[in-house]
């Protein structure tokens, strides 16, 4: 399929940031009742989001697969690459391998282990921060077990190759049926962007009750390093899948 092509086929998913024309984003939704659950929005932004992201440079991807589960210290999932979570009520970043539907899940293909967010009560900001030392132009996630009757409204956050602050809410889906929400959320910006430091946040008054979630399968293009093989594969075994998926 011709980019040209992609770039039209990705328009549900995909709008220019009004501040930098220069930022594309990318973003489905799906609601699901159990892990095995179609999520045919998040899979498509994420599958859009390769695409364009793959164009410019190496793909990278976080999976978790390597870490054990638990409690942890700031996370070095690649050399240069620091995953770090404050104002949260846990002791460090959690590893989880436990899938919960309304709490978080795994997004792997053939994976087991995610990245779980416990924010505090009250009022504190949740910040998950991905630190890179060489630099980006891209950065993806999935989110699971969001829904938005839990307080908390989510935020990604970075410094875009305008030098513009980039500050994006997400919009959590309304459970139906006992359903939680998977989301895939992303940006590109131009090649070589150099883009140091994206931060999700999690804030609001969380007096009354809090949403805890999963963040799982991260990628980032134009870092300098070596893609992890398992996770490589994962991804493309995914993605694999879902286009079989499509063709029946």
């Amino acid at each position: 399929m011709k980019l040209s092509k992609m770039i039209a086929l990705s328009a549900t998913s995909c709008v220019l940031a009004g501040q930098a024309l220069a930022v594309t984003v990318f973003q489905g939704t799906d609601p699901v009742t159990a892990f095995g659950d179609p999520r045919p929005n998040s899979n498509q932004a994420a599958s859009d989001f390769d695409t364009i992201a793959g164009s410019m440079n190496s793909i990278s991807v976080i999976t978790w697969e390597d870490f054990a589960d638990g409690d942890q210290p700031d996370l070095m999932p690649y050399d240069n690459v620091k995953v770090s979570v404050s104002g949260d009520d846990d002791s460090g970043t959690k590893i989880s391998g436990t899938d919960t539907i309304d709490i978080g899940y795994n997004t792997t293909f053939g994976g087991s282990k995610f990245l779980q967010i416990f924010p505090q009560f009250g009022r504190e900001t949740t910040v998950t921060r991905f630190d890179f030392t060489e630099g980006i132009s891209s950065f993806g996630f999935y989110l699971t077990g969001i829904q938005d009757d839990f307080e908390g409204q989510l935020s990604v956050h970075f410094t875009d190759s305008t030098n513009t602050a980039q500050v994006f809410n997400l919009v959590k889906p309304t459970p139906a049926n006992l359903k939680t929400g998977t989301m895939f959320w992303g940006f590109t910006d131009v090649e070589n962007a150099l883009i140091t430091s994206v931060e999700i946040w999690d804030e609001g008054d969380r007096t009354s009750g809090r949403d805890i979630y999963g963040i799982d399968d991260i990628r980032f293009t134009n870092c300098d390093v070596v893609p992890e093989p398992a996770s490589m594969a994962a991804l493309g075994m995914g993605l694999l899948a879902l286009a079989r998926k499509r063709r029946r």
